[in-house]
């Protein structure tokens, strides 16, 4: 005969792999990956978590206020790029850095291919991020966010 401790073990247990599906569905909603192909490059861009925004504003924070309007492009752009051409933005910069490196290291060499883009390139990949960002926020809103 099973005692209650022993039923609600293997209620709880049975739940816990219900939790996790449920915690998962929750981070990942809204989230949303979008190819702008532009020449023959495809960049990946995928919209930003609450701790990616969070690291991108304590990085503004760091520098000068008068270079922080100018740096919230590359800083998203560094982050929101995934893939150029199906290859790993950060695989690609993992390569050009010497090893060891920090992943402070990562995201400065990010920032700086960006920066080293021209800026027409630069105000395309921005502006279709932003699009993106807008359609997520419509789908939640519309109850229609396919993950």
């Amino acid at each position: 005969m099973k005692t209650k401790s022993d039923l609600e073990g293997s209620i709880r247990s049975s739940h816990q792999g219900d939790v996790k599906k449920m915690l998962e569905d929750l981070i990942f909603l809204g989230k949303v990956n979008h190819k702008v192909t532009i020449d023959k490059f495809t960049f990946e861009l995928k919209t930003l978590t609450e701790e990616e925004n969070k690291t991108i504003v304590e990085r503004l924070l760091r520098i000068p206020e008068s270079q922080r309007i100018t740096c919230v492009k590359s800083m998203t752009l560094s982050t929101s790029i995934i893939k150029i051409n199906d290859l790993s933005f950060d695989a690609m910069v993992e390569t050009a850095l010497e090893a060891p490196f920090s992943i402070d290291d990562l995201y400065i060499k990010k920032n700086e291919i960006i920066l080293s883009l021209q800026s027409s390139v630069t105000d395309k990949l921005f502006k279709e991020y932003e699009s993106l960002v807008l359609n997520a926020k419509s789908s939640i809103e519309s109850g229609e966010v396919k993950n």
